[in-house]
């Protein structure tokens, strides 16, 4: 009887001193895991965007223009789209457009076009924080409306250009 008591014994012991290595590297992990959070929270930014309708003004033809709400840090834009559709076929809180009727050939052109810009939102947010970089409103704004140059080597030169020649780089002796 005498050595299974002492096994019993010696096993306790060793368990003792497992859960205190196991505390020990649970409080150096929970330290190291916030040290680290707090390092990429610096670069972690609130986005959100959403689709959104003029319902202030409607056209002659029943419709409105239709806006990409945009917000970075509880700062927040509009982003005006080259669309219009009725006000009673948008779904406000989802922040999508419905068919006006069965079968409705604009919805799915209509759908794709909004899909392609919010995807084009997504892709500057993506490459700015994969980059670990700040992005503001303003820049986000530019960034969108010079996306399409990053395909066409002309506009975007062009784009280059001006944007050079605003802030003064080129000089008369250039």
């Amino acid at each position: 009887m005498g050595p299974r008591t002492y096994r019993k014994s010696a096993n306790k012991a060793r368990i003792g001193t497992f859960s205190f290595y196991n505390h020990f590297q649970n409080d150096f992990l929970t330290h190291f895991s916030l040290s680290i959070f707090r390092i990429f929270s610096e670069w972690e930014q609130d986005f959100s965007k959403k689709l959104t309708i003029t319902d202030e003004y409607v056209k002659t033809d029943g419709t409105s223009a239709l806006y990409l709400y945009v917000a970075i840090d509880d700062k927040h834009d509009r982003i005006k789209l080259k669309l219009s559709w009725p006000p009673a076929f948008l779904d406000k809180k989802a922040g999508q457009i419905l068919p006006r009727k069965r079968n409705d050939p604009d919805f799915n052109d209509f759908k794709i076009i909004i899909d392609t810009e919010m995807g084009k939102l997504n892709d500057i947010f993506k490459a700015h924080r994969m980059a670990e970089k700040k992005l503001s409103l303003d820049k986000l704004i530019e960034v969108y409306h010079s996306f399409t140059s990053k395909n066409d080597f002309l506009k975007f030169w062009l784009t280059e250009v001006n944007e050079r020649w605003k802030r003064n780089i080129y000089g008369m002796a250039t």
